[in-house]
């Protein structure tokens, strides 16, 4: 079944995954995930290529456009240590204003997180970034709609 894009939050844990809160509004997201790279394991005796998956890549630091906001420009420069990331995608609507719930999908890592301001034009709404760097492998949770035990947690 196709879905929206709509309903997708960057979410931010500040109990080690427990809880989480939404980080920032993002209007756009990244490729999550990457595809593995792969070794050659060809010998001489194989009678076409044969290959392993190498080590799965993070992908590197992946990009969230988001609108500048003072507020939250100064609350992302105060981390400073690794923080529980994760892209909810999923939420219930209740008039007109989206509550993230991950009910369709969790992406969780940690990582490092930086609030970029980012070039604009005449006449623009003023852009910013959120940056997040990976330092461990994401972890899928993957849910539908109604199955998450509690919809208010890490999950």
């Amino acid at each position: 079944m196709a879905r929206l894009t709509k309903g997708t939050f960057l979410m931010i844990s500040e109990d080690e995954g427990a809880t989480y809160k939404k980080l920032a509004d993002i209007t756009e997201y990244p490729d999550l995930d990457e595809a593995p790279d792969s070794e050659d394991t060809t010998t001489l005796s194989d009678p076409a290529h044969t290959y392993i998956q190498a080590l799965p890549d993070t992908g590197g630091t992946k990009e969230f456009p988001c609108w500048l906001d003072p507020a939250k420009g100064e609350e992302i420069d105060k981390l400073t240590e690794e923080q529980y990331i994760s892209i909810w995608i999923g939420g219930t609507e209740s008039a007109g204003v989206i509550t993230p719930t991950g009910s369709i999908l969790r992406w969780n890592t940690i990582a490092d997180v930086k609030y970029l301001v980012t070039g604009g034009a005449v006449g623009d709404v003023a852009p910013a970034t959120v940056a997040i760097t990976p330092k461990t492998a994401p972890v899928k949770i993957w849910n539908e709609p109604g199955t998450l035990a509690d919809e208010t947690t890490g999950g």
